[in-house]
């Protein structure tokens, strides 16, 4: 430490260490820190692509469709998701918080506070992990279709029972 000393002053190496501390990650090793500067970016295009596709859940209410309807619905007054409940107009909304996973609600949330990239993130990552899931399909794709989809078309099968082609167990 003295050797340290001798060519630097206290003050520049309290001054040094103290901004390297803002450079730590916490401990937990949670890579979410992270994604608030890469999430700006792609922000725009993520919510273009929610716009654009025809998303049809097979539950009634799904949590990510849910709260990125709501990023929508602010978004149109120029708002983002900031707390819990806020105004648009006179009418009071509240944001759902179903989608927030244990691991982002440390993020997302501060007591009634919500940090904006974090929720929208969120949301997309629920979303994507349901589309992969099967429980979200995507109308139009191949590859994340509804499981009907899946299914022979009923007048193809209705062919195939007339010409007695059906394979039975």
């Amino acid at each position: 430490m003295t050797a340290v000393l001798a060519r630097v002053s206290e003050q520049e190496l309290t001054a040094t260490v103290t901004s390297a501390k803002t450079l730590l990650r916490p401990d937990d090793g949670d890579t979410l820190d992270l994604i608030e500067t890469r999430y700006a970016p792609m922000r725009q295009s993520l919510h273009s692509l929610y716009r654009v596709l025809d998303w049809s859940p097979v539950r009634a209410t799904e949590p990510a469709l849910q709260a990125l309807e709501h990023v929508s619905r602010l978004a149109e007054h120029r708002k983002r998701v900031t707390a819990s409940t806020q105004n648009i107009g006179k009418e009071k909304v509240v944001a759902p918080l179903a989608h927030l996973t244990e691991r982002w609600r440390k993020h997302a949330l501060a007591g009634e506070d919500i940090a904006p990239t974090f929720y929208e993130a969120a949301a997309f990552d629920a979303l994507k992990g349901r589309v992969r899931s099967g429980d979200i399909a995507v109308n139009g794709s191949r590859r994340h279709r509804t499981f009907e989809g899946y299914l022979l078309p009923q007048p193809h099968f209705d062919q195939l029972v007339q010409k007695q082609q059906r394979s039975h167990p």
